[in-house]
């Protein structure tokens, strides 16, 4: 099979550099994610009756051209341009193309690890874990909206250019480009009948906060995003998601600050620079109005 292999770890990259919010809790052990691969395949070779074998990973494949045959959990599968898979550890599959025409597909396998051994659960359990909320899906194959399936491509892209700058003493971008991968299946696999509810220019906003929380924002600059006055969007998203959009991108960093102050090593002076932070200050004081303790005291409590 050719492809182009962007990234490999087969080491965690460093220990106490993993976000919490990529690391969920089962039966009292913190496992935290470990990315293992990450390929973009081109052009992949056809074969007649591949075999299938498994591994103690989980996959997250997307086909983006080739009407072709695969194999799941012993059967034979239809993918198309746009069709998602998401493959847990221990199950049977062969992605390779049965039929002699094109197929590409984008593939990341990962773990989670916690003293030594790694989780062995279905993608719905992960993403009830991971959020916090039962979902209920059992899909293993999802067939996107061509939409989603370039926002996804748009991440996979966006992964490997970290994964070409990568630095063991800084791996935040790439876990932070996981959480948004992480966060777009949950929408479109996992909250699929809901969806229609929401504007699409609202999810769009929503999107763009939670992808550029250590970037400037502005309400005037989401407002254009989604074609509204400043005063206008702003109504419509609180009614959506109860709450003004800075107010969300408010708690959303410091969500991710209280994950990364409790999880890993890293300097909170730091912390706050990768989250957008001018300095120090306006950091602390924004994080000691949500958690009611400065970083330095919510860090030594361990909450």
């Amino acid at each position: 099979m050719k492809n182009k292999t962007i990234g490999y770890f087969p080491e965690p990259p460093c220990e106490g550099l993993h976000p919490q919010f990529l690391a969920v809790e089962h039966h009292g052990m913190l496992y935290k994610l470990q990315m293992e691969t990450f390929h973009l395949y081109e052009n992949a070779v056809s074969m007649q009756n591949p075999p299938e074998h498994s591994h103690d990973v989980f996959h997250i494949v997307l086909y983006r051209a080739g009407d072709n045959i695969f194999k799941l959990d012993g059967k034979q599968r239809q993918s198309h341009p746009d069709t998602l898979v998401l493959v847990p550890p221990g199950m049977p599959h062969c992605f390779s193309p049965m039929l002699f025409r094109e197929s590409v597909y984008h593939e990341i396998t990962f773990s989670l690890v916690a003293q030594g051994q790694k989780l062995a659960i279905p993608f719905v359990d992960l993403f009830s874990k991971y959020y916090g909320n039962a979902v209920k899906s059992e899909r293993m194959l999802t067939e996107l909206d061509t939409a989603s399936a370039v926002q996804l491509e748009e991440l996979y892209f966006e992964l490997s250019k970290d994964l070409s700058e990568y630095d063991s003493a800084n791996s935040f971008p790439v876990y932070q480009q996981l959480g948004h991968i992480f966060e777009l299946l949950f929408q479109k696999v996992f909250c699929r009948k809901t969806e229609s509810y929401v504007e699409p220019r609202m999810q769009k906003a929503r999107s763009y906060i939670e992808q550029k929380l250590g970037e400037k924002l502005s309400l005037k600059e989401l407002a254009v995003l989604a074609s509204m006055s400043p005063e206008h969007f702003c109504r419509e998203f609180k009614k959506v998601y109860g709450e003004p959009p800075l107010e969300m991108r408010n708690r959303l960093r410091i969500n991710a600050a209280k994950k990364l102050i409790q999880y890993s090593d890293r300097p909170i002076k730091q912390i706050s620079e990768d989250l957008g932070y001018s300095d120090i200050y306006h950091f602390s004081k924004a994080f000691k109005k949500q958690t009611k303790l400065p970083p330095g005291k919510f860090r030594n409590s361990g909450d």
